[in-house]
C-alpha cells in the first residue's frame, strides 16, 4: 500500500474543492466537498496504477506562509 500526499484547494470562481498529488501528472481532480475531491482523486490514481505505480516528478516539501509588506 503506498501513501501520497494530497494538495486541497478551493476554487474561488467556482466553490468546487481540487484534490491534487503534489509532482504526479494527470493527479487531479475536484469534488463538491474535500471528501469528494480526495475520492475522486483515489479513483484518478487507482486508474493511475493500472498502467504502473504513479511516480512523482517532484517531491512535496511543506507549505508556508509569508507576509509582503
Amino acid at each position: 500500500m503506498k501513501e501520497y500526499p494530497v494538495l486541497i484547494e478551493r476554487c474561488l470562481d467556482t466553490g468546487m474543492f481540487v484534490a491534487s498529488v503534489p509532482g504526479v501528472p494527470g493527479a487531479q481532480a475536484q469534488g463538491g466537498s474535500p471528501e469528494d475531491a480526495c475520492a475522486h482523486i483515489k479513483e484518478i490514481l487507482g486508474l493511475l496504477a493500472q498502467e504502473g505505480e504513479p511516480k512523482a516528478e517532484s517531491e512535496f516539501v511543506e507549505m508556508r506562509t509569508i507576509t509582503l509588506d
